[in-house]
């Protein structure tokens, strides 16, 4: 970036980590940062509106037939909304903006939501119950040690739980 001496100008900087050790990086005008800030929600609430879809339908579904694995569905549709509305930044911005302590601890419940309710799809879709016991057990293992790492976040760094919870 080359100014003439003298000149004054503005940078703004964003910065999203996602978890990850490296992030692109580019310079914006003011214009073209609110254009693509702009489309990035855009397209954010356009997902988050088919996934609120996906679990009101599954809901709707449940009512009528009442398979829990429908509801089951709905329920992994919901979790994994949460767990990206909260990745994006959007889950403190619109949900609980004024909790910025819970904020930091919310990837542990909506990981453990998406894990939890992962799997208990996966089991009713599946009937691991009837047809495959030994996978039935591993998936409630799953879902137990899950909930036992995220109440660990009592006592040990929530960091570290977050790392235990990606390889669940």
């Amino acid at each position: 970036l080359t100014l003439p001496v003298g000149e004054v100008t503005t940078i703004y900087i964003a910065y999203r980590s996602g978890g990850s050790s490296q992030t692109s990086f580019s310079l914006k005008t003011a214009e073209d940062f609110a254009v693509h800030a702009t489309t990035r929600v855009a397209k954010n609430f356009a997902y988050y509106g088919m996934m609120m879809f996906l679990a009101i339908a599954a809901t709707i579904a449940f009512l009528a037939t009442r398979q829990f694995v429908i509801l089951a569905s709905g329920a992994y549709a919901l979790a994994a909304l949460l767990f990206l509305m909260h990745a994006d930044g959007n889950a403190f911005r619109y949900l609980w903006p004024g909790a910025p302590v819970f904020n930091s601890y919310a990837s542990l419940f909506t990981g453990l939501g998406v894990i939890v309710c992962g799997a208990n799809f996966a089991r009713h879709f599946l009937q691991t119950r009837v047809y495959h016991p030994v996978f039935d057990a591993l998936l409630l293992g799953v879902m137990g040690i899950t909930a036992l790492l995220v109440a660990s976040a009592l006592f040990v760094d929530a960091q570290l739980i977050k790392k235990g919870l990606v390889l669940m």
